[in-house]
């Protein structure tokens, strides 16, 4: 009979090859007491954020330990005006209602975002969209949200006594 965590080390890694954002990525995972890790090397933290996301939103998965490295194959080397070139083109396309107001600033791969956006959600679509670009290594976002309420699970409010 399988343990709880031999069942969830299945799941977890069954998730992750249903996935397309990771299905060919090379990962190992091991879990303990409910604590998925994974370890692996990728292609971009794009996938590597994916990979994380994936094992935090299988049932039974407490936390998540993401040691997965990534490594740009040779020759993909980006500049910081190439990957902010990248950043603006991604949100003219994807996002074109959202990037007049959106500005980005790039330091050795490091994409700083700025600006205001009407919605929680617009937030989490604008650093979706940069995550996954080749030469970003990793997103800090300062997006104001103008309006609306952030989503479920996401923050934590202490009430203080009145």
């Amino acid at each position: 009979m399988k343990t709880a965590d031999e069942e969830l080390n299945t799941a977890v890694t069954r998730a992750l090859k249903d996935d397309p954002r990771v299905a060919n990525a090379a990962l190992e995972v091991r879990v303990c007491g409910g604590v998925v890790s994974l370890t692996g090397t990728v292609s971009s933290w794009g996938v590597k954020m994916a990979a994380q996301e994936v094992a935090r939103c299988v049932p039974g998965s407490t936390d998540v330990r993401n040691g997965i490295t990534f490594r740009m194959g040779e020759g993909a080397r980006l500049t910081d005006a190439d990957v902010a070139r990248a950043v603006r083109r991604v949100l003219q396309r994807d996002l074109p209602g959202l990037e007049p107001g959106i500005c980005c600033t790039v330091s050795a791969g490091w994409v700083t975002l700025e600006g205001a956006v009407d919605h929680w959600k617009q937030r989490g679509d604008v650093e979706g969209a940069v995550r996954g670009l080749p030469g970003v290594l990793g997103v800090a976002s300062q997006l104001e949200v103008r309006v609306g309420v952030p989503p479920q699970g996401d923050f934590w409010h202490v009430g203080v006594p009145g």
